[in-house]
């Protein structure tokens, strides 16, 4: 799997049937950034564009962050593909994403 995080492993297992404006969370290797569904392809295929998080609360030096979230018009798209293994993996190597929930996380031990 493209993640060390045990979190990041077990919500790449975890997804819901998307719908447009549904938050998506991208699974880095212990980090996290938050995605919206955008666009329905098809079952199986789905265009998901960045959000724009702003830190309101906590620090980023530490595991105690809360993010406010808003539309990224001048984020950029993904299309993400549900493969064989059950898991979302988005197009150019962008990794596992888990869909029906927008999460950001900056590992502070990095």
């Amino acid at each position: 799997m493209e993640t060390n995080s045990f979190v990041n492993q077990i919500l790449a297992q975890q997804n819901q049937t998307p719908t447009v404006g549904m938050g998506v969370t991208r699974l880095r290797w212990t980090d996290r950034s938050a995605y919206t569904v955008v666009k329905i392809c098809t079952q199986r295929k789905i265009i998901v564009r960045r959000d724009r998080a702003t830190l309101i609360g906590g620090s980023c030096a530490t595991e105690k962050q809360k993010y406010q979230y808003e539309p990224g018009p001048e984020g950029y798209d993904v299309t993400v593909t549900l493969r064989k293994d059950g898991c979302w993996r988005g197009s150019n190597d962008m990794g596992l994403f888990h869909i029906g929930n927008r999460e950001e996380y900056s590992d502070p031990t990095f």
